[in-house]
């Protein structure tokens, strides 16, 4: 069977349903094996990198398989709409080079308890380059047809400008625990008719899809300016700042790490206990908004001679809630995955749960989620309107005709700065 058309059979079902017409987010392609998933851009950790379609300048991505010997993987990229629906533009116009790429570089680990190969590639590379902007899926995947992951791409040509300011929410019940955004488009050369048409704005909370909010028909506009304003602005729950753990050691104990243990060949180690947060005081804590960096303080190359490690996690409560309960973040893809559930030990009156990490510094939260799939980090961590967040904005045009949404806009604001 030819790779690229299993590849599709398999992947366009579900590519179809990342986000469908009414916004309803759903799980992504996840496989157990694969861990550290991470991209560096400007030397610093994202989740979902912006490109620039006239700039060259790479992002590295990084990640683990956790088996002792390689496998050949290959990735391809796929051109999206505005709502993660294929888009009509065949794979020559969006990209220029090869539609399926391999990855040749890997490492094996040395001298871990847990085996791995560690994966790296810099996107684009010498061999091809983005055409066009919009939206684009990278799918990574082995050679037999095997979906590893799949990670969204924003490519840019950042033609329109903004100006946003954040202010509180005149809501007496929104006012200390929520956090509005106030933001005026400039068109530059673009002339813009029917804004509610022609454009989609699209805001995303801390790189968490689940928090992404699709604007409709903005306050007003002129020829050269779109403002997106209402009484209360868009507003968004400040959260807490990120929880964090750090297991940067396998030598010494952190101030996060009560004692370590080494159990049929792994290292255990068991950290400080949590509590619910969502009805404490807000303080302030540095937290690098919900994302992991994965580092050793023992071992030079990092990549490859750092270990993992099954940290034990302990959130104590008197009682058990009506939903699961669950590790929460970018170490979890912002999924509610079973493996991140945590058990409610009525014994020891708190909820436990364990999960192999490589060493380094995370942030998480607990959340929750219901019987529809909704997932609300609010009963566990509450909100607090000093908070500290990143909110990614995304303008998309599409103009009358137009075969697809150019990505004329990519900007992440810090509500602090």
């Amino acid at each position: 069977v030819n790779i690229q058309k299993f590849l599709l059979l398999l992947l366009v079902p579900f590519c179809m349903n990342v986000y469908s017409q009414d916004m309803k987010p759903i799980d992504t392609i996840y496989n157990p094996l694969v861990k550290s998933i991470y991209f560096r851009q400007n030397g610093e950790i994202v989740i979902h990198p912006i490109f620039f379609v006239d700039r060259e300048k790479s992002t590295l991505l990084e990640f683990d398989l956790i088996e002792g010997s390689p496998r050949n993987l290959q990735y391809s990229l796929y051109h999206y709409d505005r709502y993660w629906t294929p888009s009509e533009i065949e794979f020559g116009e969006a990209i220029q080079g090869f539609e399926e790429q391999e990855i040749t570089n890997f490492r094996t680990s040395k001298q871990t308890l847990v085996p791995y190969v560690h994966y790296s590639l810099y996107l684009p590379d010498q061999q091809w380059s983005f055409r066009i902007t919009g939206n684009y899926l990278l799918v990574v995947y082995d050679r037999e047809g095997g979906l590893l992951f799949t990670r969204r791409l924003f490519v840019t040509s950042n033609s329109f400008g903004i100006e946003a300011k954040f202010i509180s929410p005149t809501s007496a019940e929104l006012f200390r625990s929520h956090i509005a955004i106030d933001f005026a488009l400039k068109t530059n050369q673009f002339k813009i008719i029917n804004p509610v048409k022609e454009l989609s704005v699209q805001i995303i909370q801390n790189e968490d899809f689940n928090t992404r909010k699709v604007l409709g028909e903005p306050s007003f506009f002129s020829p050269n300016n779109i403002h997106y304003k209402s009484i209360d602005g868009i507003v968004f729950g400040g959260m807490k700042e990120y929880r964090r753990k750090d297991i940067r050691t396998t030598v010494h104990l952190t101030q996060d790490i009560d004692y370590w243990d080494e159990r049929d060949g792994n290292f255990h180690c068991w950290l400080e206990h949590d509590i619910v947060r969502a009805h404490k005081p807000y303080y302030t804590e540095t937290d690098i908004n919900g994302r992991y960096i994965c580092i050793s303080n023992d071992v030079p190359e990092d990549e490859v001679r750092s270990d993992y490690v099954m940290a034990h996690f302990t959130l104590n409560s008197n009682t058990e809630y009506d939903e699961p309960i669950y590790i929460y973040g970018a170490l979890t893809d912002y999924q509610c995955k079973e493996e991140f559930r945590m058990n409610y030990d009525a014994v020891k009156r708190a909820y436990l749960g364990q999960v192999l990490l490589k060493n380094g510094f995370y942030n998480f939260m607990y959340a929750t989620k219901d019987s529809d799939g909704l997932i609300s980090t609010e009963s566990m961590e509450g909100n607090w309107y000093e908070t500290e967040n990143e909110y990614m904005i995304l303008c998309y045009y599409r103009p009358h005709g137009g075969r697809y949404d150019q990505l004329v806009l990519a900007s992440v604001l810090n509500s602090n700065r």
